[in-house]
């Protein structure tokens, strides 16, 4: 997610999720957040 030019759902292939809203639903419960989210903050 450091990577704005990766797609979440590349991301989430690379720590090994099948379904981009499955990693999208556990992130958002684990950070609060949705990972476009996350990175648009990280980016302030």
């Amino acid at each position: 997610l450091k990577n704005p030019a990766a797609k979440i759902k590349d991301v989430a292939s690379q720590v090994g999720f099948a379904s981009t809203s499955y990693f999208v639903r556990c992130f958002r419960e684990n950070k609060g957040v949705s990972p476009a989210r996350y990175r648009l903050g990280r980016e302030e």
